[in-house]
């Protein structure tokens, strides 16, 4: 089972692009929300995400920088880059695919919290 839920805030505003085939695509990193043992500092973990679709267009849409959202549903997924002239190796990294989240909170223009969504309700 390839099952992947994180509960964190999003690093620096999502990128948002098109694949080669029109595909809506969004990337962004994530801190997941991590209880420290009592008289230690919680570590920070940066994950990288991707999702695609409607899930992209909706990260695109409503969250942005220091957002905290529930990852919901997502799969572990290793990407290898082409290897350069003179490495050795070609440089392999693990990312989470994303395909459906839940908005925990959003900040607002005057920095208030706004209301709780998810992808798979409607919005008003």
């Amino acid at each position: 089972m390839n099952k992947v839920m994180i509960y964190g805030n999003v690093g620096k505003a999502p990128k948002f692009n098109t694949t080669g085939q029109g595909t809506p695509q969004a990337k962004f990193s994530i801190a997941p929300k991590e209880i420290s043992k009592k008289g230690t500092e919680p570590r920070t973990h940066w994950i990288q995400c991707v999702s695609y679709g409607k899930t992209a267009e909706l990260i695109r849409d409503y969250v942005g920088q220091g957002d905290t959202i529930i990852i919901e549903d997502g799969k572990l997924e290793t990407i290898t880059l082409d290897k350069k002239p003179g490495q050795e190796y070609a440089d392999t990294f693990t990312r989470v695919r994303v395909d459906r989240i839940q908005f925990i909170r959003n900040k607002s223009q005057n920095g208030n919290e706004d209301q709780r969504y998810s992808d798979n309700q409607p919005f008003n």
